[in-house]
């Protein structure tokens, strides 16, 4: 992943989130991997969450010690995974991994 794609990608977080640029930093510092998650139940979201943990590394160690935050989050910018926030905007972020960047190569 590039600057560019970064940017993109975390756009939405830009004067909101207080570690945007270490966020887009860590984004480009090596290999992401893009999964579609799915569930039979259609709470995907709210699984992938739960699975996730806190956005906050701190919080998640005390809080959600098992969860993968709470494993392997450092910090704000380097908390392991990014995943949507919202359900519908799971949509548009598998196409822009799975088609926009996919048409770039």
């Amino acid at each position: 992943m590039n600057v560019n794609v970064a940017e993109h990608l975390l756009e939405v977080y830009r004067g909101i989130h207080p570690s945007f640029t270490k966020m887009m930093e860590h984004m480009v510092s090596g290999p992401v991997l893009g999964l579609l998650v799915s569930s039979k139940n259609g709470n995907t979201v709210e699984e992938l969450r739960e699975f996730a943990g806190p956005l906050e590394p701190k919080l998640a160690h005390k809080l959600r010690p098992k969860s993968l935050r709470g494993k392997l989050g450092i910090d704000l910018a380097r908390n392991v995974i990014q995943c949507t926030d919202l359900p519908e905007d799971g949509g548009s972020e598998c196409d822009f991994f799975f088609n926009v960047l996919a048409s770039l190569n």
